[in-house]
């Protein structure tokens, strides 16, 4: 017999009527009639799900090459593609040796601080690596996330930074910075966790959370966002403003972009990739639940980066007297990671909400930077950095109890204006301030080496002449 959990997925996924569901189950049981028949489907479906989402979010790196390339001035084009590139080869490498080990390893030692196997993929067929045991795909989808983390930086620190700091931040966020910060957050031995710990999980009890809670960041609003913006802002203040920026009065002097066409075509393929980041951060996709959460997170992906556009531009129109097109893209992606933390567990009207105020949060950011003379080319720092802390505090205020419980298995804590209590909100606090301290303390320490040293910043002659020229 099919169960009608089974006959109700076939209708749902073929839009097939209940007599049809019903013979189809009957011809697929009988050709899979063995459990490991059924298994082996479920796992086929599974890999095609997190290659097709991790391929889809890696075409995100192509936003960002297109985005950082008309955003800059045509002199140092070149060098922001070359380090575009360069961070996916170089995030790799350093991720397959130790990254993903500290993200996701359970060794002899599990703990709630850092992972402790999986070097260099040794052993993977035996130890658990992220959704089951020895998943090769598990590392892919986890690489692509590492790697957008470690390419944001870039674009707030462009047009001055020595190529060897540059080389070093990359492989250092990639390497520890970052993947540290996964395993507290996503990995299921991690202090921050919120999913359900299976019973007899090493190290964990299944009632093992902060506050009997845990913190949710569905697709790194800060994991991913706020890691790689704090890094850029620590770049930033430690690397200073570039030449000619603000003039004798400290006044901000413009520095426009040459190229208009590249900056959209950047942000229209970061909508596309998103569409893998944040959908795809389900993992699995072989029962009606996870189908429901990933289509949500699709849904309310779509409408907070359209109303973050839609905010940023009205807002520039009421300060400038000018509808501006790169207020309208920054809007966009203001609006994708104000929602990256809570796609999967927001009603869509809050995911437009979360994104509205997140674009005025991030118009409020720039200004500020520029009063405190921090010359970001890309406005990274508070698009990534400040509203991805603006994403997580969000979830605590409005993640829906159905929602999570959909998404997660439990849901002792939700949104608090839903009734849910404070905990989950007291998560996402410490959550936040201990990422920050994290990234900030020791990109700081990171950036601060390199300046002493003296190979943080370019030469002078060198910046007036443009990256490419010199290189």
């Amino acid at each position: 017999m099919c169960s009608p959990e089974l006959v109700k997925s076939l209708q749902l996924y073929l839009h097939v009527e209940g007599e049809a569901a019903t013979a189809l189950c009957a011809a697929l049981r009988s050709e899979f009639s063995s459990q490991s028949d059924l298994d082996g489907v479920r796992q086929g479906l599974n890999t095609s799900w997190l290659i097709s989402c991790g391929a889809l979010a890696f075409v995100m790196h192509a936003g960002f090459a297109m985005l950082c390339a008309g955003a800059l001035r045509s002199k140092n084009t070149m060098n922001i593609l070359l380090q575009t590139v360069l961070d996916a080869c170089g995030c790799a490498l350093a991720f397959y040796i130790c990254g993903f080990a500290f993200a996701y390893g359970e060794g002899k030692h599990p703990n709630k601080f850092i992972g402790d196997s999986l070097f260099t993929l040794s052993d993977y067929s035996s130890h658990f690596t992220g959704t089951a045991t020895g998943r090769w795909t598990d590392w892919f989808f986890a690489y692509v996330f590492a790697a957008t983390a470690a390419t944001i930086p870039a674009g707030a620190v462009a047009e001055r930074f020595n190529f060897d700091a540059y080389l070093g931040y990359t492989v250092f966020v990639s390497a520890f910075v970052y993947p540290v910060v996964v395993h507290w957050v996503w990995s299921r031995q991690g202090w921050l966790t919120y999913a359900a710990i299976p019973e007899g999980t090493p190290g964990r009890s299944h009632d093992d959370f902060l506050f009997g809670s845990g913190m949710i960041d569905f697709a790194g609003s800060a994991v991913v966002h706020m890691v790689g913006g704090l890094s850029g802002l620590m770049g930033c203040v430690l690397v200073g403003p570039r030449l000619g920026r603000f003039d004798m009065h400290g006044n901000p002097v413009d520095m426009p972009g040459h190229s208009a066409v590249l900056s959209v075509l950047g942000t229209v393929l970061l909508w596309f990739g998103w569409y893998g980041f944040n959908p795809g951060s389900i993992l699995v996709i072989d029962n009606v639940a996870a189908a429901t959460v990933a289509a949500r997170a699709a849904v309310c992906t779509s409408l907070a980066g359209a109303a973050g556009g839609v905010a940023l531009l009205i807002i520039a129109f009421w300060r400038h007297r000018a509808w501006d097109l790169m207020s309208l893209c920054n809007g966009v992606l203001v609006g994708f990671v104000s929602v990256t933390a809570g796609a999967h567990v927001l009603e869509p009207w809050a995911a437009i909400l979360v994104a509205v105020v997140g674009a005025v949060i991030f118009e409020g950011c720039c200004a500020l930077w520029l009063r405190l003379k921090i010359d970001d080319p890309l406005s990274a720092s508070p698009m990534h950095g400040i509203c991805g802390m603006w994403a997580c505090l969000f979830v605590g205020l409005l993640a829906k109890k159905e929602y999570v419980e959909e998404a997660y298995g439990r849901a002792p804590y939700y949104g608090l204006f839903y009734g849910g209590g404070g905990a989950l909100l007291a998560c996402q606090v410490v959550g936040l301030l201990a990422i920050a301290a994290w990234t900030c303390g020791l990109m700081g320490a990171f950036f601060a080496i390199f300046k002493w040293r003296g190979v943080l910043r370019i030469p002078p002659e060198q910046e007036h002449q443009g990256l490419d020229a010199s290189a």
